[in-house]
């Protein structure tokens, strides 16, 4: 009778414990006066949870870099460069999306000109660089006919550095505008008009930069 007793005892215990502990995983030989608890395995996602978790961490990472760019842009920039933030028809900010301008440099071909450009950031941000791009079918030896730069410091497997900032990355297309580099061409016209008609290559610079005339 009293082993009967401290069988329902301990078996009432564990009950109580596995209640509030649900992790605890109970086996008993209750015949024996033995018992024993063990902890159940870690829960663990399936690979699909687990892969949802990534994107967003990452996601996160991106989204507060460019928050940050965007309050240091706000502090300081460069005279006559604009670069800002999409902005929803709803009103929310997509800092994924950035609408800028880049003036042509004083005393170039490119002077006069404030030329369109789009950033856009990917999730990977800033272990990988934007992707930045004029209006299809500007003209320069290192702009593809879609509109995309083709730099140097925008390459991901070269010159690209997570530390590069949205300043850098403006200032340096800025850069290119008037200095192309003719070792690495993205479209055949601008390349080789720069390459054998210099004359002419310098006409058709000015006259692009009269089709971006200065924001009002």
């Amino acid at each position: 009778m009293k082993r009967n007793l401290n069988a329902e005892w301990t078996q009432f215990r564990i009950l109580s414990l596995t209640s509030v502990f649900p992790s605890l995983r109970f086996s008993a030989n209750l015949r024996r006066g033995k018992s024993s608890f063990s902890r159940l395995p870690p829960l663990r996602f399936s690979g699909s949870r687990a892969a949802a978790a990534k994107p967003a961490m990452s996601g996160g990472i991106a989204r507060g870099r460019l928050a940050e760019e965007r309050k240091s842009w706000r502090k300081n920039h460069p005279h006559g460069f604009v670069a800002k933030p999409e902005t929803l028809q709803d009103g929310t900010v997509n800092l994924m999306v950035w609408h800028c301008t880049i003036p042509g440099k004083a005393g170039t071909d490119w002077e006069g000109g404030y030329f369109p450009l789009t950033l856009n950031f990917s999730e990977d941000y800033p272990s990988k660089p934007p992707k930045c791009k004029f209006p299809q079918g500007f003209f320069h030896p290192n702009v593809y006919p879609s509109g995309t730069v083709c730099l140097s410091i925008l390459n991901e497997d070269s010159g690209w550095r997570p530390a590069i900032t949205v300043k850098q990355i403006l200032v340096g297309i800025q850069d290119l505008l008037d200095a192309p580099n003719p070792a690495d061409p993205a479209q055949t016209e601008g390349y080789h008009l720069f390459i054998q008609d210099p004359t002419e290559y310098k006409k058709r610079v000015r006259q692009q930069a009269k089709i971006y005339p200065p924001l009002v």
